[in-house]
């Protein structure tokens, strides 16, 4: 592997289907059991209801929405993020009013819980 440094405008953006326009996804780098995107949703955005066959951590960078998961809303602020896990149905809103959003996403695909702190022993 190469190192790599690039800005966020070289890197083409990814279409998701369902999302109808409202969310700009960039993969930044994907492994074997991991990706991490750059995401973007439009001010003022409802994405809709989804599920994923990966455990998904969010960070926000900018903006404020609300986080649907398990029958209970999470309000998700700038420097926060949200630990979303595999096959749970989830939706994001955006907070009345609010500025687009900004954060990274870490798609894991393969979880083993503890196993690098786990080593240390």
């Amino acid at each position: 592997m190469e190192p790599e440094v690039k800005s966020l405008s070289e890197v083409k953006g990814l279409f998701v289907a369902n999302h109808e326009g409202k969310h700009e996804i960039k993969k930044i780098f994907e492994a074997r059991d991991f990706a991490v995107f750059y995401s973007r949703l439009k001010e003022n955005t409802d994405l809709p209801m989804e599920v994923h066959q990966f455990t998904e951590i969010v960070y926000r960078i900018k903006g404020t929405t609300r986080l649907y998961m398990n029958d209970r809303e999470y309000i998700i602020h700038p420097n926060s993020y949200a630990i979303i896990p595999e096959n749970v149905q989830h939706q994001t809103r955006a907070v009345e009013g609010s500025e687009s959003v900004e954060q990274i996403i870490i798609a894991i695909y393969d979880v083993l819980e503890g196993a690098f702190f786990n080593s240390f022993r």
